[in-house]
């Protein structure tokens, strides 16, 4: 019995282990150096560099691609991007907010209009 509590505690150990180091699937290993279509991309994540990831990184989603691109953030064109894409992540949502905004008055007008009055 005790040999069979030292195995399972063993394999429980040696998975911990192995869960807690991470992985390098999940890290950008390299950089491409460009992007054809750049117009495809659709946001952007940084890859800062710590245990796991021995680089930093700038990792591009494009629209149909599941993996993500990963380019050098010292690279003038991959700052151009990001840049680009703050700045429609930005009007997106100062157009959402006056979507929004518009959507309240509108509301009000309506509840406003609805209600009777003893005249």
């Amino acid at each position: 019995m005790k040999f069979h509590a030292f195995v399972f505690m063993l394999l429980f150990l040696c998975t911990y282990l192995s869960l807690a180091q991470g992985s390098y699937a999940n890290c950008c290993l390299g950089y491409v150096r460009e992007i054809k279509k750049k117009r495809n991309l659709v946001s952007y994540t940084m890859q800062e560099t710590d245990v796991d990831c021995n680089i930093r990184a700038v990792l591009f989603k494009k629209k149909k691609r599941k993996q993500p691109v990963c380019a050098n953030p010292n690279d003038h064109w991959v700052q151009r991007e990001m840049r680009r894409l703050d700045l429609m992540r930005k009007k997106l949502h100062n157009m959402l907010l006056k979507w929004h905004t518009l959507s309240q008055v509108m509301h009000m007008n309506h509840h406003n209009s609805c209600l009777f009055t003893d005249g």
